[in-house]
């Protein structure tokens, strides 16, 4: 896929990967889902060309999750003394001790830039490695880089308290923002869309503007397989609420969701929801389009009704959107 609006991001990865030789640094690349973490690192890896060795692992939404999962994958690329370590079983010292000489190696051989993507769903093994790593990274001629999706790592999660036990001065965010509505009017006019509708659909997401873009239907398959992803992972209790905001266009206020608090609190960790203000709604508008379009007919009628109920007892609710929920 195409890379826009991305030379900062790759600008910023090769001054780290330049430095280095005289140490070495954490690269933190957040962001929500589809706004391009994996494709800047792939594409930052290809310009590396032979100044750089990279190294890839990934962690996986497994149900019972491998531990050390991007340990295994990068051993199988590394070869030597850790994949030895990890076929005979070896401790966690001896294992984190092989990288750390893998990562290390001679000062006239080209660097290492591990990867870990999706480190939002690494099992806690993985977690003490990035501690590790990351406390001893500034005396290694290597770059560690560390893609997570930040909606999806509340205050609370594990992931956190891991990065903050890493030295600030060893970390370094790379920021990637949503395409601008100037880039994606570019787009969509390329495809004779209308770059404002397109824009306010997904918010500048890239993933989102170019699936929409590729697709001849409202909702692209691939967004509601995305959204069906996410809310298999939430409670019951949660994904009805996840359900009742879809119904609600642009936003839902915090009385129609009296009750379910905790319910909410799970959405918003599971980077289903987001707060506006006081108010409830999905990152993008399309995606709660997504959501809204996999309900059956009858459970859409039902979740409008309720949200008549309750937006009718809110004092001065416009009543275009009663209307609206009483249409449907």
């Amino acid at each position: 896929m195409q890379l826009y609006e991305r030379s900062a991001a790759l600008g910023l990865l090769d001054t780290l990967l330049r430095g280095a030789a005289d140490g070495g640094r954490v690269g933190l690349i957040a962001g929500e889902a589809g706004i391009g973490k994996s494709s800047v690192v792939k594409a930052f890896a290809a310009a590396c060309g032979g100044r750089a060795v990279v190294l890839w692992g990934a962690c996986d939404p497994l149900v019972t999750p491998r531990a050390l999962g991007p340990l295994h994958d990068i051993a199988r690329q590394t070869g030597g003394a850790l994949a030895e370590a990890l076929a005979a079983g070896a401790g966690q010292s001896e294992l984190f001790s092989a990288l750390v000489a893998e990562l290390s190696g001679p000062r006239q051989r080209p660097p290492r830039v591990m990867v870990v993507e999706d480190a939002h769903w690494a099992d806690e093994a993985t977690l003490d490695l990035l501690v590790f790593l990351g406390r001893r990274i500034e005396r290694l001629p290597a770059l560690l880089l560390v893609t997570y999706r930040d909606d999806e790592v509340g205050t609370d999660h594990a992931l956190r308290a891991a990065l903050a036990s890493v030295p600030r001065s060893a970390v370094k965010p790379v920021p990637l923002t949503p395409l601008s509505a100037a880039c994606v009017a570019g787009l969509a006019a390329d495809h004779g869309r209308p770059g404002a509708e397109v824009f306010q659909l997904t918010g500048g997401n890239p993933l989102l503007v170019t699936e929409l873009l590729a697709a001849d239907r409202a909702v692209p398959a691939t967004v509601g397989d995305l959204t069906r992803a996410r809310l298999r992972r939430l409670s019951p209790a949660a994904r009805e609420v996840a359900h009742l905001v879809s119904v609600i266009p642009t936003s839902a206020e915090a009385a129609v969701l009296a009750g379910a608090e905790d319910a909410v609190d799970e959405c918003v960790a599971g980077g289903v929801l987001v707060a506006r203000g006081d108010m409830m709604a999905y990152r993008h508008e399309l995606l709660r389009r997504a959501v809204e379009e996999s309900l059956t007919p009858p459970r859409r009628a039902a979740l409008h009704r309720l949200a008549l109920t309750r937006l009718a007892l809110i004092e001065g609710t416009d009543p275009a959107r009663l209307v609206h929920h009483a249409r449907l």
